[in-house]
């Protein structure tokens, strides 16, 4: 599955030792292409209050 720049996505997984839990919405910042086809993704994290994990 591919995403946009500035698409929201949801985290499917808990990862506990960053802070974050399944259910988490961040936006896609940058993309990065990977070896062959693939593409890599950096995503902001915002709680509730704005504050980033």
């Amino acid at each position: 599955m591919e995403f946009s720049l500035y698409e929201d996505v949801l985290l499917l997984i808990d990862m506990p030792e960053e802070g974050m839990f399944a259910g988490a919405v961040g936006t896609v910042v940058d993309r990065h292409e990977l070896l062959g086809n693939e593409m890599g993704y950096s995503v902001e994290f915002f709680d509730a209050d704005g504050t980033t994990p």
